[in-house]
């Protein structure tokens, strides 16, 4: 989890680079769950996987259930339901 943390503070230090502490803080004291950590890292990261695997999205949702440890099912599941929100 620590990896998908840190991915998710240098995604938001992008937007904002003097969050970092204030986000640490949010996670450490669980305030962000790390669900929606995650939903929003893959959310953000889809993109970059498909153009990695040339546009075949079953090699992107076979990376990314690897990276995130969840089935390709959920990886789906997650990335309809939460990219109107992110």
């Amino acid at each position: 989890m620590v990896d998908i943390t840190e991915r998710f503070i240098k995604l938001q230090l992008e937007q904002s680079p003097e969050s970092e502490v204030f986000l640490r803080g949010l996670i450490k004291k669980g305030i962000i769950s790390r669900e929606t950590i995650r939903n929003y890292v893959l959310v953000h990261q889809m993109d970059e996987y498909l153009k990695a695997n040339k546009g075949h999205i079953g090699h992107t949702l076979m990376d990314l259930s690897d990276d995130f440890g969840i089935t390709e099912r959920m990886v789906r599941i997650i990335h309809k339901k939460y990219t109107r929100i992110f």
